[in-house]
């Protein structure tokens, strides 16, 4: 189950650039989803979900590598990732009504200096209100203020989209969640040609793409722009890709990256797309349902 809460809830959105500089994520910053399997996607943290917001449209958002969690101490992942974007949800802290003696134009300012304490510059409010003094006063502070309709998932998932897609384009973030594996888990069968075959060992995986560790020997007949053949072995099943194109090399790791097209039947035939979907829609699924990223993990995550 979800966890629910009364307070106002807050949205952050980590990515991997920051001040336009690249942000790189260190090993103790990799979310574990088992022994075998850690992430590192962009966060949107919420210290108190709508009711428009269930596991499926955290488990949709999180195939396009943005996590969505329910946490109310923003302050401690704000030691671990660069906060990119703030959002606020004004319903049911600003707009109480069940106190209709309130001064709601302190109250908008009250809310205006505790937004203003957070310091980056993307701030965002939200609310099913629609009062144009109010909203005035926001976007007078450069707070800008998105109207939904209640009960409206669509329009939620609208509004998320607003906010993260121009983020995502300026620092070309990733758009698929990424599985990195523990090292020599599973092999790859890498084959250039017909007479060329040699073993790896899958390093990550994606929709996208795929990372593979190669052997001294064999680190050559991988350059970038060669087209290779693989097959993965996951014990339990296979997943075959006929074309992948090299993109990456990084010869101190002796580590390759390639990129594959899920739309191109060429590189992948469509029972291969199937294995690919649901070995990570699998470890998205377990992950949401399980609840693991809770308080208690960050709070573990911010004292390292």
């Amino acid at each position: 189950m979800l966890k629910k809460n009364n307070d106002f809830f807050i949205f952050i959105f980590f990515s991997c650039i920051y001040n336009g500089y690249d942000y790189i994520i260190s090993a103790d910053m990799k979310m574990m989803l088992d022994e075998t399997v850690n992430i590192c996607p962009k966060i949107l943290l919420c210290n108190k979900f709508p009711d428009v917001i269930d596991e499926d449209m955290i488990i949709s958002f999180m195939k396009n590598d943005i996590l969505i969690l329910e946490h109310s101490i923003f302050k401690d992942i704000e030691n671990i990732h660069p906060i990119m974007a703030v959002v606020i949800n004004l319903d049911g802290y600003l707009f109480n009504l069940d106190n209709l003696r309130i001064d709601i134009f302190k109250k908008v300012k009250d809310v205006i200096k505790e937004i203003k304490t957070i310091n980056n510059p993307h701030k965002n409010v939200f609310s099913v209100h629609k009062f144009r003094k109010i909203i005035d006063m926001f976007n007078k502070e450069s707070l800008k203020y998105h109207h939904r309709q209640d009960c409206a998932k669509d329009e939620m998932i609208s509004i998320i989209k607003t906010i993260v897609r121009p983020i995502c384009d300026k620092s070309n973030c990733r758009s698929s969640l990424r599985l990195n594996f523990k090292p020599h888990l599973f092999e790859v069968l890498v084959k250039k040609s017909k007479n060329v075959g040699f073993k790896g060992y899958l390093k990550d995986l994606s929709l996208t793409g795929i990372g593979i560790e190669i052997p001294d020997d064999n680190f050559k007949e991988c350059q970038s722009g060669s087209f290779l053949s693989l097959r993965i072995d996951f014990k339990v099943s296979f997943l075959k890709i006929d074309r992948a194109i090299v993109t990456r090399r990084d010869k101190k790791s002796n580590s390759i990256g390639v990129k594959i097209d899920i739309t191109d039947k060429f590189e992948i035939d469509s029972t291969n797309i199937m294995i690919l979907e649901n070995i990570i829609n699998t470890w998205i699924t377990k992950a949401v349902e399980s609840n693991l990223f809770n308080a208690e993990y960050f709070k573990r995550l911010s004292e390292k």
